[in-house]
């Protein structure tokens, strides 16, 4: 299993949770629950631009550019040093 299908599942797994226990326990009407995951969705998508650049571009130092992004993307610094690095022309060797 790749480190993104983990990620995924991960996700998966916890919005599955998420849901059953706001819906059951009257929590949220389902409209205000569909934005919830929504903007999950879509903040979790913004915050692995960077990883997903890196990733399609074949960039090799994508591991890196994960773990950077993983761990330090939330400092917005870390996170344009990303995603700056993820488009950043490779030297040939």
């Amino acid at each position: 299993m790749t480190f993104g299908k983990g990620v995924m599942i991960f996700v998966a797994v916890f919005l599955f949770g998420f849901v059953r226990s706001m819906l059951t326990n009257g929590g949220l009407s389902p409209i205000a629950l569909l934005l919830w995951i929504v903007g999950i969705a879509v903040a979790l998508a913004v915050y692995f631009i960077p990883s997903i650049v890196a990733w399609r571009k074949n960039h090799i130092q994508t591991t890196a550019i994960i773990l950077l992004n993983v761990f330090l993307g939330w400092t917005f610094i870390g996170w344009v040093v990303a995603l700056i690095w993820a488009t950043m022309k490779e030297k040939n060797q």
